[in-house]
């Protein structure tokens, strides 16, 4: 799906950047992704997000994932929290 690819490059980039992000702004709170429905609920999406945050060194409480709204309408607040 291309939503998932998407989210692939744009994690790569965030995690390419965010050293330099850091080291110029110390004071960063978070860096928001924003995640799709399909990207949230594919297999291994958490295991693959935090394995990519690690590699880089990016502290996973810098990161604030956003979910679409479509994640909202299927009223499934188990599932996100799970994720």
């Amino acid at each position: 799906i291309l939503s998932r690819e998407i989210t692939a490059h744009m994690l790569r980039s965030v995690c390419a950047d965010m050293t330099t992000l850091l080291a110029a702004h110390p004071e960063l709170q978070f860096v928001s992704l924003n995640v799709a429905e399909s990207d949230l609920l594919s297999r291994g999406f958490s295991t693959k997000l935090l394995e990519a945050l690690r590699e880089a060194g990016v502290p996973e409480q810098l990161v604030t994932l956003e979910i679409t709204e479509t994640m909202l309408l299927v009223n499934d607040n188990a599932t996100v929290r799970r994720v």
